[in-house]
């Protein structure tokens, strides 16, 4: 046996070897290398720290792209609303910028519908792309009837743009570190809250009952999805 082990070679970094004899056959039980075993570790190790740094990354990245988005939405609406915007009256006023004020809440919607990740935030989106939708179908439908035309009062155009100056301001709030679903919420709110200030407007400034009527129901739906939004950023 002792000449047996002599003759085995000595092999840089072996921890232990069992072995027996048996049937004239040397037989190894057990032979691992720790060297090798703690490169392996390491490597794992440092994948695993690569892997994060990449997911941490890339939702960085992501949050960064919907931000960007929402932005850009916020400012194809507004270009949009200056466009529309009409010297007939202020109903046809109104119900034109609305128009294009909606079409912006449903492609900040559709994005949160694809992008978002919390599933309340997501059917929320999915009730904004609907009812916003159908608000934009019923609103050109008005428009194709000849509304009696107006001057706009001065007051009233000061109201608007007031209405405006304040949801851009608002939407400056730093989300750099928020998720996509916070960031939804966090510009959709001022968004809400523009279209609850202009829709205010016309309730003194409208004698058109329909429009009266639908300016009360939107202030009345967009404060309710307000008070959600609200509450989820505060989770």
């Amino acid at each position: 046996m002792s000449e047996l082990r002599q003759s085995l070679p000595r092999t840089i970094g072996v921890n232990r070897l069992n072995f027996y004899r048996g049937s004239n056959q040397l037989i190894f039980m057990k032979f691992y290398i720790p060297g090798s075993l703690f490169i392996i570790v390491f490597f794992l190790f440092t994948n695993e720290i690569i892997a994060q740094k990449n997911q941490t990354e890339q939702k960085d990245h992501d949050n960064l792209s919907a931000k960007n988005f929402y932005m850009q939405c916020m400012e194809n609406m507004m270009d949009s609303m200056h466009k529309q915007s009409s010297i007939l009256s202020p109903d046809i006023d109104f119900l034109s910028q609305m128009i294009a004020h909606h079409k912006g809440a449903v492609e900040m919607a559709k994005y949160e519908i694809v992008h978002g990740n919390n599933s309340e935030m997501i059917q929320l989106a999915k009730s904004i792309l609907y009812e916003q939708s159908s608000e934009v179908n019923m609103m050109n439908l008005w428009l194709k009837i000849p509304l009696p035309k107006s001057s706009i009062p001065d007051n009233y155009k000061a109201a608007m743009s007031a209405s405006m100056n304040r949801m851009m301001v608002d939407m400056m709030i730093d989300t750099i570190n928020a998720e996509e679903d916070r960031i939804f919420a966090t510009i959709m709110i001022p968004h809400h809250n523009a279209a609850i200030d202009m829709a205010r407007v016309m309730l003194e400034y409208s004698s058109n009952n329909q429009i009266v009527a639908f300016s009360k129901q939107l202030i009345s739906n967009e404060q309710i999805e307000v008070e959600q939004m609200l509450a989820f950023i505060k989770k």
